[in-house]
């Protein structure tokens, strides 16, 4: 049944309808706004048809990875500024990466009615991924972006009810590989390379891979302190706070110096002509973003977020830490003939011990190693 009656605060009519549920419930419906009484009455009749509007509207065709494709379309674009010509330019979001992460591992939940799916069918996409030890934050973007496209499904279909992912559980004692970091192998780093050189960031990625520095290291580094073209040496002195936006003693409190190779001054020269354009002494000088944060260094987050989602996912590679280029210098270093010793000193270790962390061998490299020392 419908009422309506005159507010006399708030100067308008207000419509109200009550209806028993499905489950017996006496609930009720308002509208308000109506400036005369025809206008109430109106909205009686536009609230007693919209209890029958969802019904109407439900989809019950629609597939996940349909309304995940839906979803990304229309929410998850984002503006980055063209280092270059300064003019924005719109790429699509990490979304892209676990979805396509979905659709190839895990069909059977992209190609679900959505409403037909399951807490089950997250929980055993959950248990699988946490037997193949991927990071747990990944996990749980996976989860967010399902659950994001499944509200953005209920915003054009009323009457679905969300699935209760609640009941969904990531194991409270796993942990994963959280950091995600090991040393890459050159077949993935040839897989990598595509996706690294077309990086605006590719300068970083090469300084990092090269030179083995801490990403925090790398971003302290100044052109007219830290950098010295004509002897062809860096001095590695501070770290550089991201949080903080300020420059911090290195994580083992001491200096180091590293040879200038030719490659790494050819990277360091187009960093400068990058860095000259806005008139900054950084090599990781930021280029995009707001305007107050552009000639200071990157955020480490940022970079971290950008490897990932730009290179390492894109390139069909689970190894996503920035970090892991770090790793993979020591690791390589030492396979091509570099003794342990001067690989510690390079990437700044105190003990070999910790050398030895950072330096992933496998039973063919290890022959090889063997074979070397013996001759």
């Amino acid at each position: 049944s419908g009422t309506y009656w005159w507010n006399d605060k708030k100067k308008y009519y207000v419509s109200q309808i009550s209806y028993w549920d499905d489950e017996g419930l006496l609930k009720y419906k308002t509208k308000v706004g109506a400036k005369t009484e025809y206008e109430a009455r109106s909205n009686i009749e536009l609230l007693k048809e919209s209890l029958k509007e969802p019904i109407k509207k439900l989809d019950c065709k629609t597939t996940v990875e349909e309304t995940i494709a839906n979803y990304i379309e229309e929410k998850s674009t984002t503006v980055w500024l063209d280092e270059v010509s300064g003019k924005p330019t719109v790429t699509l979001d990490h979304n892209i990466s676990y979805f396509n992460k979905l659709k190839t591992k895990y069909p059977y939940i992209v190609k679900t009615k959505v409403i037909k799916l399951l807490p089950a069918d997250l929980q055993k996409f959950v248990n699988s991924e946490v037997a193949d030890k991927l990071n747990r934050k990944t996990i749980e973007k996976i989860l967010g972006l399902i659950t994001s496209s499944l509200k953005w499904f209920k915003k054009h279909n009323p009457a679905y009810d969300i699935t209760p992912f609640s009941m969904v559980e990531i194991p409270p004692k796993y942990k994963g590989n959280e950091k995600n970091v090991r040393a890459y192998t050159e077949e993935e780093l040839r897989q990598l390379s595509s996706n690294m050189l077309s990086s605006q960031f590719k300068h970083i990625w090469l300084l990092l891979l090269g030179t083995g520095m801490r990403p925090s290291e790398l971003l302290g580094l100044r052109f007219d302190e830290d950098i010295d073209f004509k002897n062809k040496r860096i001095y590695i002195r501070h770290n550089w706070d991201s949080k903080y936006k300020m420059l911090k003693t290195t994580k083992t409190k001491d200096q180091r110096v590293l040879v200038m190779e030719a490659a790494i001054e050819k990277i360091l020269l187009s960093a400068k002509a990058i860095a000259d354009k806005y008139n900054s002494p950084w090599v990781c000088c930021n280029t995009c973003g707001v305007k107050r944060n552009l000639g200071i260094p990157y955020s480490e987050v940022f970079l971290s977020k950008k490897w990932r989602d730009t290179v390492a996912l894109p390139s069909g590679i689970d190894v996503t830490a920035l970090y892991s280029l770090r790793h993979t210098f020591g690791t390589l270093a030492l396979k091509y003939g570099r003794d342990k010793q001067s690989v510690g000193a390079t990437l700044g270790h105190k003990y070999e011990s910790t050398t030895n962390v950072y330096i992933d061998i496998d039973e063919k490299m290890l022959i090889e190693l063997q074979e070397t020392s013996t001759n």
